[in-house]
């Protein structure tokens, strides 16, 4: 058995027979680990195409100007269980146009017009719509809307016939639900049974369409999806299924040249589970469901439009058990909430979550609450499972170091060892002569982890840098970059070190950080933090710079400076600026300033990040507060009050000026003089 997280917060140490080694050694299974029955007995792994299969295919046809201006149209037949889209050159600008598909049965009588969203690709550019699903009709009908139209290229009405494949004989009914052989990582969580799941071949891919090299990522959320399909698609047969999986992947893989299908597991309104994305069902393969998101999160898509239909229970159940195997599989709760990028979230999301779009359908998104609840409570249940009492067993806290007899130490965390060296463990606040004596077999029950290095990458997201036993929470990569220190890192829970005080935060200069505890912001400036007015992040070229939470205790630990007023000198230098709305303004041209103006001195590497709108020394400025008209004009430290913009000319001898906006904040820095 392996090492099992109890309820006490410490990690249960058992006795098996393998030994502590590198992460790397282990061979994590594929999608043949989980054991899929097919009807006549074979399992999926021996479902292979038919020996004359038909292969998918593409049929294009260009939407041509109709009566009116701003609309684009083309009908195309349809063969097979239909899967249809839009295309356009992956350049065009399509934020004001509307998609719509409609299908007829006979060729005469017409379904509804049905508005199709646009997908946004891995590699952020939209290049077409979703895939929509119509099946088994004779024509379908595509038209494109807005006063934009005549500006897109290439406007192409895509439609998939999926072929025939063995698989479509051979559908793979539910099976028992069976356990996988192990993980491509140790978990925190303890993974409940695995779901049935059948593989691609049993939904027959044709492998020759995935030119997509499968990359690994962290996986710390589930991302919720339906596909789209028409309303007559939805009430799909069980046999249909491989059809339509079949056909949304050479959309995804051949139209829109992802190289490969775009989710990492689909659902059938039956309760099926299909694998979905190559890579192997047990890692954490990056697929491309949700950008900005698909490196963290796995994308399970329930077949089926539930905006327009209702999710089945079924659905439901499969959903549930899916996420609660995957997560824990990757050591994630199912009902807590996690960092990905800039964004909290659940663990269990919608598409809608991050995305402009009503996916996964108002009737699924409903009910991802329950979905949570019952994925966490089995994880909880498989917990309790695994916690039953074992004479042999110890126990010990999260982050503990533990000695091997032969003089070898590891940190001990969420069940994995992580094998470090004696310098390395002091900086985790231990030393090897203090490690916790353990016997081989004790050793060998801990799942081996990754090697113990200073920088830890926390499940969560967060970054640490530990030194001298204090952990250093790392604003991002880039800042450990600019401090000259190494990005190698050990994977790890957080928990491993949250016995450990906080230090000095790792944060690069001209970057704004906000503060977890509160929401405030600071702006960072020669390692230091300025507290920041939210005036200043909304209404100046520092709200573009890079924001990021940090822990509050890390906030508290870095060096304070006055507030950010908008008026800065650069340092190591005696140019002064004003920040304005659209960036810094040049005002050391304009004589001295007086002694009550009270100036923030900038470094270089924020300088470099806030654009500068008059660098060249000027004799005077014009100004105006934002929100108001009243025109100033800056000469020798004063404002000086201006009427009209027709004596401002006269005052810039005969030519009108820039009239740069501040803010208030900034204003008062500067005593107001006599009238011009």
């Amino acid at each position: 058995m392996h090492a099992r997280l109890l309820a006490t917060g410490g990690v249960l140490i058992g006795l098996v027979a393998t030994g502590l080694v590198p992460a790397a050694q282990a061979v994590p299974p594929t999608a043949g680990d989980v054991a899929v029955t097919l009807p006549d007995g074979r399992t999926a792994a021996d479902a292979r195409p038919a020996a004359h299969p038909v292969a998918a295919q593409v049929a294009r046809t260009t939407l041509r100007a109709g009566a009116k201006s701003d609309t684009r149209t083309a009908t195309a037949d349809v063969t097979g269980f239909g899967t249809v889209g839009v295309t356009w050159e992956s350049a065009a600008d399509t934020g004001d146009l509307t998609v719509q598909v409609r299908t007829s049965e006979d060729g005469r009588t017409w379904s509804p017009w049905e508005t199709v969203e646009t997908e946004v690709g891995p590699h952020g550019t939209v290049d077409g719509t979703a895939p929509l699903v119509v099946g088994e009709v004779a024509r379908v009908a595509a038209r494109v809307t807005g006063p934009g139209v005549a500006r897109i290229d290439g406007l192409t009405l895509a439609v998939v016939d999926p072929g025939e494949s063995i698989a479509d004989d051979d559908v793979p009914a539910p099976a028992e639900a069976v356990s996988p052989h192990g993980a491509s990582v140790a978990t925190a969580v303890t993974p409940p049974t695995a779901p049935a799941i059948n593989s691609r071949a049993a939904w027959g891919a044709d492998e020759s369409l995935a030119t997509w090299e499968p990359e690994q990522g962290q996986i710390r959320a589930a991302a919720i999806h339906h596909t789209a399909h028409s309303d007559t698609a939805n009430a799909y047969a069980a046999a249909d299924v491989p059809a339509i999986l079949r056909g949304i992947y050479a959309y995804h893989a051949k139209t829109l040249g992802w190289g490969d299908i775009g989710y990492n597991f689909l659902v059938d309104r039956y309760g099926r589970v299909w694998e979905g994305r190559k890579g192997g069902i047990t890692k954490q393969t990056i697929a491309a469901h949700a950008r900005g998101y698909n490196t963290n999160s796995t994308g399970i898509s329930v077949l089926g439009n539930f905006d327009t239909g209702t999710v089945p229970d079924a659905a439901v159940d499969a959903v549930v058990r899916l996420a609660a195997w995957k997560l824990a599989l990757h050591g994630v709760d199912a009902d807590a909430t996690t960092v990905i990028g800039d964004a909290t979230l659940p663990t269990i999301f919608g598409h809608r979550d991050v995305a402009a779009t009503a996916c996964p359908g108002a009737s699924l998104y409903q009910r991802l609450g329950e979905i949570r609840r019952r994925a966490a409570a089995a994880q909880d249940a498989a917990a309790q499972d695994a916690a039953a009492p074992d004479p042999t067993a110890l126990v010990v806290p999260h982050g503990t170091f533990v000695r091997h007899p032969d003089g070898r130490v590891a940190m001990v965390e969420n069940g994995r060892g992580h094998v470090a060296s004696c310098t390395v463990v002091q900086h985790y606040g231990a030393t090897c002569a203090g490690a916790r004596a353990v016997t081989a077999a004790q050793w060998n029950a801990l799942t081996p982890g990754g090697r113990l290095y200073r920088t830890l990458h926390a499940n969560d997201g967060r970054i640490y840098y530990l030194q001298d036993g204090r952990k250093k929470e790392v604003y991002d990569w880039a800042s450990l970059d600019a401090a000259g220190l190494s990005r190698t890192s050990v994977s790890s829970g957080a928990n491993a070190i949250t016995r450990l005080p906080y230090g000095k935060p790792v944060v690069r200069g001209g970057v704004v950080v906000i503060d977890r505890s509160n929401g405030s912001l600071q702006l960072v400036v020669d390692g230091k933090r300025s507290p920041l007015p939210s005036s200043f992040d909304g209404h100046t070229p520092i709200g573009a710079l890079k924001h990021r939470k940090l822990d509050g205790p890390s906030v508290d630990r870095m060096t304070a400076a006055r507030a950010t007023n908008g008026v800065v000198r650069l340092e190591g230098t005696t140019r002064r600026y004003v920040l304005s709305t659209r960036g810094l303004v040049r005002i050391d041209g304009t004589g001295s300033l007086r002694s009550a103006t009270d100036v923030r001195v900038w470094d270089p590497t924020l300088k470099r990040v806030v654009p500068t709108v008059v660098a060249k020394k000027v004799g005077k400025v014009a100004l105006r507060v934002q929100g108001a008209t009243r025109l100033y004009v800056l000469k020798n430290g004063v404002l000086h009050p201006v009427a009209s913009k027709s004596r401002l000319t006269r005052i810039f001898g005969g030519t009108t000026p820039t009239v740069h906006v501040v803010l208030r904040t900034t204003k008062v820095e500067f005593p107001v003089g006599t009238a011009w």
